[in-house]
C-alpha cells in the first residue's frame, strides 16, 4: 500500500511539473496570428517590397514577380498558356528588354534606387470591398485566401552614377502601394500594382 502511495504522488508530481513547463498560450490578433507569426508576415512585407522595386536593378522580371502573391502569380502563368520552362525564358527576354530600356534612360550608367517607408493609410470599407472584388474578378486570387488589405506610401529615389560621379536622371517620388495579406503567407504588394515592362 505504501508504494502504491508512492507511486501516485511521484505520478502527480510528475504531472505537476509538466503542466508548469508549458509555455504560456501568445495573444492573438484579429487574424488569428501571434506576436511572432505577425512579425514574420511583416517580414515577407519588407521582402516583397524590395522584390518590387528591383524592376530595373540586375535582379530584373524574375525578382519582381515575386513581390506579389502565389496565387497571382500561378494564374498569370496560367492565363498565359505558359510551360515553367516558356515563363522563366520570358522572365528572361523581359529582362533584358528593361535593361536595355534601362541604359537608353540612364546612358548606360550604374542605376539606383532607394526607397523609404513614408506611412500608412487604413482602406475604408467600401475601398477595401471594390479592391477584394477586383483582385478576385481580375487577378486569379480567391476570396478566401485574402485576410485584409493595407495601403503604404514609399518615397523613391532613383538616379545613375556616371563614372564622374555626377547623377543621371534623379527623380525623388511619393508612391502608394496596396498590399493583400494572404492566408498562410503574409502580406505581398498587391497584384493591383503589377505593371508588364
Amino acid at each position: 500500500m505504501k508504494k502504491i502511495v508512492i507511486l501516485i504522488s511521484a505520478l502527480l508530481l510528475l504531472t505537476f511539473v509538466s503542466c508548469s513547463d508549458k509555455p504560456e498560450e501568445q495573444p492573438k490578433n484579429k487574424y488569428g496570428l501571434t506576436s511572432e507569426e505577425e512579425a514574420l508576415t511583416n517580414l515577407v512585407a519588407e521582402e516583397s517590397v524590395a522584390c518590387y522595386y528591383s524592376l530595373l536593378t540586375e535582379d530584373g522580371f524574375g525578382n519582381y514577380i515575386l513581390a506579389f502573391p502565389t496565387e497571382w502569380r500561378e494564374g498569370y502563368q496560367a492565363e498565359l498558356e505558359y510551360d515553367d520552362e516558356t515563363f522563366d525564358e520570358a522572365i528572361r527576354y523581359a529582362t533584358e528588354a528593361l535593361h536595355a530600356q534601362r541604359d537608353e534612360d540612364y546612358g548606360g550608367n550604374e542605376y539606383h534606387i532607394e526607397y523609404t517607408f513614408k506611412g500608412e493609410r487604413k482602406i475604408e470599407d467600401k475601398e477595401l470591398k471594390n479592391l477584394i472584388d477586383e483582385l478576385v474578378e481580375f487577378c486569379y486570387m480567391s476570396r478566401d485566401s485574402i485576410l485584409g488589405m493595407k495601403a503604404q506610401t514609399y518615397t523613391v529615389h532613383t538616379y545613375a552614377v556616371a563614372g564622374d560621379g555626377t547623377y543621371v536622371n534623379e527623380q525623388t517620388v511619393d508612391e502608394e502601394l496596396y498590399f493583400v495579406e494572404v492566408k498562410d503567407e503574409g502580406w505581398y504588394v498587391s497584384p493591383h500594382e503589377f505593371k508588364l515592362p
